[in-house]
């Protein structure tokens, strides 16, 4: 298998499952750019495209919530017990995001950056604070999803881990092409 795309695929799940849990997160929901932490005007926060969990596309296409991933799985035909697995590891993995987001007071990025914001004596050193929160908050997110992709990549078959590799060396690009449009 080449390792670009390999790479692409992978980068590509990763994607699917956060997105999915930003949307799970509660504050989160609405989607579109500024829903949640990465994505923004401010620092890491706001309204514009970030590298973040609420990521463009959370109504519709590859981010729009935790079923995507069980969509994409559907092509594998899972087996029921493959099915109830992936979907608790789904919610086990939304309720830590949840209590990643709780700990973090972070709960809505986009009220604490306008709240600071309107402050009379604003300073950068306020935003560095509040950037370097989101910026935790996002790791700490992100950690949680690469780890549930491993879990659900573990309750896969051989023959079903094959059937991806396929996909990705036949119809990544395509399907990449479909979804140019709503990364942008």
């Amino acid at each position: 298998m080449k390792t670009g795309t390999a790479a692409g695929f992978a980068s590509l799940v990763v994607m699917i499952l956060s997105a999915g849990l930003a949307w799970a997160q509660p504050g989160f929901h609405g989607g579109g750019p500024g829903a949640g932490p990465g994505m923004g005007g401010g620092p890491g926060m706001g309204g514009g495209p970030g590298a973040g969990p609420g990521m463009p596309g959370m109504e519709e296409g590859p981010g729009d919530g935790p079923g995507v991933i069980l969509r994409f799985l559907e092509r594998l035909d899972l087996t029921d017990d493959q099915r109830d697995a992936v979907e608790e590891i789904m919610e086990e993995t939304r309720e830590r995001i949840e209590a990643i987001s709780e700990e973090s007071g972070l709960t809505e990025p986009g009220r604490d950056f306008l709240v600071l914001f309107s402050s009379p004596d604003l300073t950068a050193g306020d935003l560095a604070d509040l950037a370097d929160r989101a910026d935790a908050l996002r790791e700490r997110i992100r950690e949680a999803g690469i780890e549930a992709v491993v879990r659900i990549h573990d309750v896969l078959t051989d023959e079903q881990l094959e059937r991806i590799r396929e996909f990705a060396e036949s119809d990544f690009h395509g399907m990449r092409e479909r979804f140019e449009g709503r990364w942008r």
